[in-house]
């Protein structure tokens, strides 16, 4: 496996220059914007790879004519293709106007939400105007109505803004959204378990349904502890029904320079680990999808079983509604789940459904994903982070 950077001013010239290095079984691992020097020019930057069968191929193999007579071809496409994106891109909005027509939506949906406060009949449901701040905010951020009033309950039993003395000139929008945000740091579980110790082994398995980024996820958290760590780390597939993750994560494996072998027996493993015992993290991979029915997880409840201690964790997508996010986490719950992560933050508009989570299971945070880039979009999680995207400190 071979991974090397290419530079462009457009991203039509970089991936040109992929081509002509790598060919066109290239894979495009990540695309940047990069200043230079002079902080004004700005660059495309592509990372790519190619395993060494085919960048041997391309360069010795009796085909390599032929693909560099694609090349024109290729090149004519993709001028055409970044010319029509061009054209594209002078009707799109900017930005900046994008982000005041967010603003604009946001205002208007606050305006909503207090409308449909004001029209509530049940007593119940009446909110103290010095916590209406709070609720339009919790409310904004799809957080459960029930866990919010949860908060505003806490927030009467506070001492009263105007009966104290305040010497710091606090507002009392700020002192309340302060005790607000006390109060729900207590809810707020973070795993913490993820911790490479030399000599032993720690098995963490990933369960989640499809689409959600799990075998991305695992990749990027192997590259984490790789790098800040530097951790021995090995890839598992488990997964006898498909070879497209295995396949996926493979791949990542040969670019991340780590060991990867799959099984597709919950006996395997246990040899998996006596021959692997250097390796500080083995991270299993496990089939995308939402059981139905109890006997779905029995593959993976029989390494429960086993003699040596396995955390599972399950990967949601917070771009998932909120019923789905639910119907998830309960149907692999008879996993005695470890830890909850959360994808996609980068594509959701709220993020109350981290919180709703850790209310109704009181199952740990663990990590959180930002973007595609392996292995930077990733973060631990913290309780300081799911308040500052419900609050948008």
């Amino acid at each position: 496996m071979e991974v090397k950077t290419f530079e462009g001013f457009t991203i039509t010239e970089a991936v040109q220059k992929v081509k002509k290095q790598f060919g066109s079984d290239a894979v495009i691992l990540s695309t940047k914007e990069k200043a230079l020097d002079d902080a004004k020019t700005k660059v495309i930057e592509v990372k790519a790879a190619v395993t060494e069968k085919s960048h041997g191929s391309l360069q010795s193999g009796s085909n390599a004519p032929s693909q560099l007579s694609n090349f024109s071809t290729i090149d004519e496409q993709i001028f055409t293709l970044d010319r029509k994106l061009n054209n594209l891109s002078e009707k799109l909005a900017s930005k900046e106007q994008v982000q005041r027509i967010e603003a604009g939506l946001k205002e208007l949906k606050l305006l909503c939400l207090r409308t449909m406060r004001q029209s509530l009949s049940h007593p119940s449901q009446k909110v103290d105007k010095n916590f209406e701040h709070i609720y339009d905010q919790l409310q904004l951020m799809s957080v459960n109505d029930s866990y919010i009033f949860d908060v505003l309950d806490h927030l009467k039993s506070v001492p009263d803004f105007n009966s104290i003395q305040n010497i710091d000139g606090e507002s009392s929008i700020n002192y309340y959204k302060s005790h607000a945000i006390k109060y729900m740091f207590q809810k707020i579980k973070v795993y913490s378990q993820f911790k490479p110790i030399k000599g032993h082994s720690q098995i963490h398995l990933f369960a989640g349904g499809s689409g959600v980024g799990k075998t991305c996820t695992i990749a990027k958290i192997a590259s984490f502890f790789q790098m800040k760590e530097k951790a021995k780390v090995l890839l598992v597939s488990y997964d006898k029904y498909s070879i497209d993750g295995s396949s996926l994560l493979r791949f990542y494996a040969k670019v991340l320079g780590v060991n990867h072998v799959t099984i597709e027996k919950p006996e395997e493993l246990e040899n998996i680990i006596l021959k692997n015992r250097d390796c500080e993290l083995i991270l299993i991979d496990t089939k995308g999808g939402i059981p139905k029915v109890s006997s779905d997880l029995n593959y993976l409840l029989q390494l429960k079983d086993k003699p040596y201690p396995i955390d599972m964790h399950l990967v949601l997508s917070l771009t998932e509604n909120s019923s789905q996010i639910d119907r998830t986490i309960s149907s692999y719950s008879s996993l005695g789940l470890h830890s909850l992560i959360f994808t996609k933050l980068d594509e959701s508009w709220s993020y109350g459904e981290m919180y709703n989570s850790c209310c109704k299971w009181s199952i740990p945070l663990s990590f959180f994903t930002t973007g595609q880039k392996v292995p930077e979009d990733i973060e631990p999680s913290s309780r300081e982070r799911v308040i500052e995207r419900l609050f948008g400190l």
